[in-house]
């Protein structure tokens, strides 16, 4: 008799969830045949498109986490360097990062060895392009060239990641801790200025997931649409965007950073992150630059060595592949000129 009811229950569990794929399956069939869409200013931003639109978007981590080869998942970092991932060098593939999620050659964590090691954290300004250098054999970016320009005495390691945050920034920082560095390079971030609907600390998995859901599915839409319409009054709040990165969050994440360093007796030097003047956006150019000026106002109060980057390029174009990233002559320039003002003997 157990078993009789137990069977039962199965087949009605089944068919209930048959029914409900069956009727979620026709109603997004339906909805696609129609065209339907709902895109939320949060959707907007990620450059969800519509026949009749097509938003640039500011939020990009969506990108990172499931469209670019060059990143896995990660519940932590929401997004870490994937070292299957392989550019063309020379006809050949070629792995970009090593086993340990960073470019170049793969070192020994567990030793300091002979050589001081410097690790740079940053976001795409600081790892650079995903092209390999003839002479260095590394990639094109300051941290490489740096070393170059350092000899056998140094060991640089290129903490930067593509569209990272302050907040990711700061655990990759943490993670690098273990490699027992002498010296910490931080920059920080242009995207944390970047406008989305839910700041990096809050956007976890289920987020994520709505997301993700929101741009691909339909009766999603159609749901969240339903949804909003019942709570129209609470909506308004949602619809605010936000910094991925405020400045007083960012303040804490650099206070934390100063700590760390400081009780592990390791030299912290900051830098602020070059933009080319005038910025394309003056709106995102003015809130980006509250995070170099932060940068630089703490590095003061705490009698840290801080070198502004930005004004080196401020006005060079030459030296700018876009509005935002230095080209491989710019690097170069960047990589002499730390070496020159930190090193001056060598």
């Amino acid at each position: 008799m157990l078993k009789e009811n137990i069977k039962k229950n199965i087949v009605i569990a089944l068919l209930v969830i048959g029914s409900f794929t069956l009727a979620f399956s026709l109603l997004e069939i339906f909805l696609r045949t129609t065209n339907y869409h709902y895109y939320p200013l949060q959707i907007q931003v990620l450059g969800a498109r519509t026949d009749n639109e097509n938003n640039s978007g500011s939020d990009w981590r969506r990108y990172h986490i499931f469209e670019h080869d060059a990143f896995i998942f990660d519940p932590q970092l929401l997004w870490k360097p994937n070292p299957e991932y392989q550019i063309v060098d020379n006809d050949q593939p070629k792995h970009f990062f090593n086993t340990l999620g960073y470019p170049g050659p793969l070192f020994n964590p567990l030793t300091e060895g002979s050589q001081e090691r410097i690790i740079t954290i940053g976001d795409s300004h600081t790892l650079g392009l995903p092209i390999i250098d003839r002479q260095t054999g590394r990639e094109v970016g300051w941290p490489a060239y740096l070393e170059a320009n350092l000899g056998r005495t140094f060991e640089v390691i290129n903490g930067g990641v593509w569209g990272y945050s302050s907040y990711q920034m700061l655990k990759r920082f943490q993670q690098a801790l273990d490699y027992k560095p002498a010296i910490v390079r931080w920059t920080p971030s242009a995207n944390d200025a970047h406008l989305v609907g839910v700041s990096d600390k809050e956007y976890g998995i289920i987020q994520i997931a709505s997301t993700e859901a929101l741009v691909k599915l339909r009766s999603a839409q159609l749901i969240q649409s339903l949804l909003d319409k019942m709570f129209k009054d609470t909506q308004k709040d949602k619809e605010q965007l936000v910094p991925r990165v405020s400045l007083l969050d960012y303040k804490t994440e650099l206070s934390t950073v100063i700590d760390e360093t400081s009780k592990r007796n390791i030299k912290l030097i900051l830098l602020n992150r070059p933009l080319l003047h005038p910025y394309p956006d003056s709106e995102f150019e003015n809130r980006f630059q509250e995070y170099n000026k932060l940068t630089e106002l703490i590095a003061r109060e705490n009698s840290i060595h801080f070198i502004d980057v930005d004004a080196l390029f401020a006005t060079d174009s030459q030296h700018f592949a876009d509005s935002s990233h230095l080209n491989e002559e710019g690097l170069k320039i960047l990589a002499n000129t730390l070496k020159s003002l930190l090193w001056p003997d060598i």
